[in-house]
């Protein structure tokens, strides 16, 4: 969501077994992962964690995507 009122900012939602996090991306960030935030189904989303009154928040600080990220770690793994 970017709401008109939120002067740019971003929100995400993120959910797994745990729970929700909400997801905030300053303007700044926005525009310089515009593309990747649009195009990528899956990303990576680093940045400072907010808890407060059970409510968590993720503050973006770096979004790239999750595909680039994996392949440069990734080491082969041999199961048989």
């Amino acid at each position: 969501q970017r709401p008109p009122t939120a002067k740019g900012v971003l929100f995400l939602t993120l959910e797994d077994e745990r729970g929700l996090a909400n997801v905030i991306v300053p303007p700044a960030l926005y525009e310089r992962a515009r593309r990747v935030l649009h195009d990528e189904g899956l990303v990576l989303v680093a940045g400072r964690v907010q808890r407060r009154d059970g409510v968590v928040n993720l503050v973006a600080e770096r979004v790239e995507p999750l595909r680039a990220v994996w392949l440069a770690t990734a080491r082969s793994r041999d199961f048989a």
